[in-house]
């Protein structure tokens, strides 16, 4: 289990956990690319687990992942994906539609990442 300022996701109350991901959900539209990223990547590093967040959760970070992966750096991207994967996600839980567009968008990423966002990427 990974620690993010000392906090494991799962040691903290359930009640607090449903309102981060509210939070979430109504504030990562309105995140910088940066900030989407670094979100998405903490997450990852408390622990949250993708089959246990909101349907509301998963589709929002789905949608917002998508609209901003394009204008993020190669650092970003790849700390995005990475952050999802700690999560546990299952890329084939995505709406089909929105794996193809991911997939799409990490083919135009591809070539603009350095040695260790590549290596961040095929890792997850």
């Amino acid at each position: 289990m990974m620690y993010c300022v000392g906090t494991a996701w799962d040691s903290l109350e359930r009640s607090f956990q449903t309102k981060l991901q509210g939070i979430i959900v109504d504030q990562c539209g309105n995140m910088t690319v940066q900030g989407l990223s670094t979100t998405i990547y903490g997450l990852g590093l408390m622990g949250v687990r993708w089959t246990y967040t909101s349907s509301d959760f998963k589709i929002k970070i789905q949608d917002v992942v998508l609209s901003n992966i394009m204008n993020m750096t190669d650092q970003g991207a790849s700390n995005t994906v990475y952050g999802l994967a700690l999560m546990g996600i299952n890329w084939l839980e995505w709406r089909d539609i929105n794996l193809s567009k991911l997939e799409h968008a990490l083919i135009k990423i591809l070539p603009k990442l350095n040695d260790q966002g590549t290596a961040n990427m095929i890792y997850s």
